[in-house]
């Protein structure tokens, strides 16, 4: 089960509300066996910290149907683009390149911006 799965179903079980870490999501919501899936396949360190490639961004925070924002992404651009794989509130996973992934947190975090960043195309490595 890949993270965004196992969120959304963490979710459901707690009134709407998102764990407050990655790691809460082993055993019950991602199987111990695919817990590797905290690895972005492309994070090449020997030690990913702490024990997961992404940073989450939504530790708490109430699911919200009203707008979609993001909450999880990868710690730094992985990919030989010099992109990030950035996974929004609805489950899509969307490649984008630094200077959009810096758009997203301008403001507040209650003003975080919607999906659909101009230049940002769908990818899904693992979130």
């Amino acid at each position: 089960m890949m993270i965004g799965d196992g969120l959304t179903r963490y979710a459901e079980q707690h009134a709407g509300v998102y764990p407050a870490s990655l790691g809460d999501l082993v055993p019950d919501y991602i199987e111990q066996e695919t817990a590797a899936s905290l690895i972005c396949p492309e994070d090449k360190s020997a030690f990913p910290s702490p024990d997961t490639s992404y940073k989450y961004l939504a530790s708490g925070e109430r699911v919200s149907d009203e707008r979609m924002v993001p909450v999880v992404m990868d710690r730094q651009p992985l990919h030989s683009d010099g992109r990030f794989n950035v996974l929004f509130s609805n489950g899509r996973v969307t490649l984008m390149s630094p200077e959009h992934v810096e758009r997203l947190f301008v403001g507040t975090s209650t003003e975080r911006a919607e999906e659909s960043p101009t230049g940002a195309e769908s990818g899904g490595n693992g979130l």
